[in-house]
């Protein structure tokens, strides 16, 4: 799986230099990209939420998307992720499996499952949970990999200006 992307440079200590004088029109530029980017980056994450990758039953793993960006005086990011209170959003991104545990009843007397035969019900106080399969589910690598080309074609276009005068 192609999760990140790393790039080489020749000639980085000059654009390091240019870069750290870049003006302030060009950073703003930059920044108003990263936030354009990320606003589409994470629409399309809360997309893939809502039905193509995984259905919604609590809303809890599409409440714990965000998106921000930083801009510090060495950098400007945009992030998009998932927040840690949704503790099982790696076990769908990546899949995996669960461990066997034990399930009780926590709101009621008994849990309620319905039986092959329609006329059955059956209620149990607990219930043996063994190992448990996920596949991966992929919500937001693939989006990375859904708007790769335009990221890089933005940041290109945003940085052309400055790479290209380096040798001035």
């Amino acid at each position: 799986m192609g999760d990140r992307f790393y790039a080489q440079m020749h000639g980085k200590d000059d654009l390091v230099r240019k870069l750290k004088g870049i003006p302030p029109e060009a950073r703003s530029i930059l920044k108003l990209n990263a936030e354009q980017l990320a606003d589409k980056l994470h629409a399309l994450v809360l997309a893939k939420l809502s039905g193509p990758v995984l259905n919604t039953r609590s809303g809890r793993l599409k409440a714990a998307a965000f998106e921000r960006v930083s801009d510090t005086p060495r950098q400007i990011k945009g992030f998009v992720g998932i927040r840690a209170k949704a503790k099982y959003a790696a076990l769908l991104e990546f899949g995996g499996r669960t461990k066997p545990r034990l399930i009780r009843a926590r709101n009621a007397n008994a849990l309620k499952f319905p039986t092959r035969n329609a006329a059955q019900t059956l209620f149990r106080k607990s219930v043996w949970r063994g190992w448990a399969r996920y596949p991966q589910r992929s919500y937001l690598y693939s989006s990375m990999d859904d708007l790769r080309a335009e990221i890089e074609q933005a940041l290109s276009d945003a940085l052309d200006p400055v790479i290209n005068s380096v040798g001035d």
